[in-house]
């Protein structure tokens, strides 16, 4: 990856901290925007350390434009935000910080992708814990609080992710393929995010159209 591909981050919190990183290690400049202020100061600290501008305060409207390679959205950001929608203008992928680690994971890493309105967490804990007890090399991490980026250095093939995965993140997914991909259930819910239980329903369906046929 050359020096000069730029990469825009647009949420800090954890997951926005752990994409520039790992952007970072591989070759990006970095831009990691924010409306908050008030951020983790020894994530902000690390961050500059490494090359990162740090914009934070406000949305700044001639911050993003064309000149980015790809702009990693924090799962919560509405994908209506004036960044994403100058990113669609100018053709540049806009995922999130779980396709990002996904697209650096290496090969032979096996997912098992966990979704639904109720009772994500509990299941991926419940099947992580019984691959440990199976002695199985597993690693817990997604929606559960874990962002996926911080594992790419530790994973080897052979490796299983286990990873609870939220509508908002499958918005946002491009390449992210599961090997297990599980459904807990589906009920009505986050219509304010999505617009309609119909779409709601629709981006929950991605964790199977995003699975591998092998």
């Amino acid at each position: 990856m050359s020096s000069t591909s730029k990469a825009f981050v647009l949420g800090m919190a954890r997951s926005g901290y752990e994409a520039a990183k790992l952007l970072v290690s591989k070759g990006y400049d970095v831009i990691v925007n924010d409306a908050k202020s008030e951020q983790n100061p020894d994530h902000i600290k690390e961050l500059r350390d490494l090359g990162v501008r740090m914009v934070l305060g406000s949305h700044p409207e001639d911050l993003f434009d064309g000149s980015f390679e790809l702009l990693v959205k924090n799962p919560g950001i509405p994908n209506n935000h004036i960044y994403v929608k100058k990113a669609e203008s100018f053709g540049i992928p806009v995922i999130n910080e779980l396709e990002l680690g996904y697209r650096y994971f290496p090969k032979g890493v096996k997912i098992i992708g966990i979704t639904g309105t109720n009772g994500k967490t509990t299941t991926t804990t419940i099947i992580y814990k019984m691959l440990v007890e199976a002695s199985r090399s597993a690693y817990l991490m997604g929606n559960i609080g874990l962002p996926v980026c911080s594992f790419v250095s530790s994973l080897k093939a052979g490796d299983i992710a286990v990873m609870e995965v939220s509508d908002h993140q499958l918005c946002n997914v491009i390449e992210f393929k599961t090997d297990v991909a599980v459904m807990t259930n589906l009920f009505e819910a986050h219509i304010d995010f999505h617009g309609s239980y119909e779409k709601y329903k629709t981006i929950k369906k991605r964790i199977f159209d995003h699975h591998t046929r092998d």
